[in-house]
């Protein structure tokens, strides 16, 4: 049987199944979290990767300025989110081989519930997307009022982290998101 983590997980071991190896990723960066470190990475590198995010995030809509409006508007912007997909497929394909050639090994996958967790939460954040540019063409939500409130879900999602799944316990984590929220 497997062996327990200081979050009462289960730690991956022959007899395990595979679904754990994800709960052993989330006892490793709990116990990272509260040493204070981060998990294999650097305070730059996290920088740079939360600008990234930003910015990129902030521009996921703008290929849809470049649409003639008469034909894109209302429900038929949902036809721009097909191409999205397969940009979005695209990037991490790209992602991925521009990781296997500067580590020179496959990117890790992870188990089969990482993959269906993966899975769904890309559902779910491509149907908020839907849901935002309905919001924005058919009712004329401005897109200053329509990213903030898509990217809400951060504060929820950061809530269940706190307080449903423990991830954070540090005191001033805590402090610091609500302050960033």
């Amino acid at each position: 049987s497997g062996a327990s983590s200081p979050t009462g997980d289960a730690v991956e071991s022959p007899d395990t199944p595979p679904l754990t190896v994800t709960s052993a990723g989330a006892a490793a960066a709990s116990a990272a979290a509260e040493r204070g470190g981060g998990v294999g990475g650097s305070r730059p590198l996290g920088i740079c990767a939360a600008a990234s995010v930003g910015l990129f995030g902030g521009s996921v809509l703008v290929p849809l300025k470049f649409l003639p409006s008469d034909e894109f508007s209302g429900v038929a912007s949902l036809a721009f989110l097909p191409s999205f997909g397969c940009g979005c497929l695209a990037a991490a394909a790209s992602l991925a081989a521009a990781f296997r050639a500067c580590r020179g090994e496959p990117v890790p996958l992870g188990s089969r519930g990482t993959l269906l967790a993966g899975l769904g939460s890309g559902l779910v954040w491509n149907l908020s997307n839907a849901c935002q540019l309905l919001a924005m063409s058919a009712y004329s939500v401005p897109y200053g009022v329509a990213y903030p409130i898509l990217q809400a879900s951060l504060v929820v999602a950061g809530l269940l982290g706190i307080f449903l799944f423990r991830e954070i316990r540090q005191p001033s984590a805590i402090a610091v998101f609500f302050a960033s929220a």
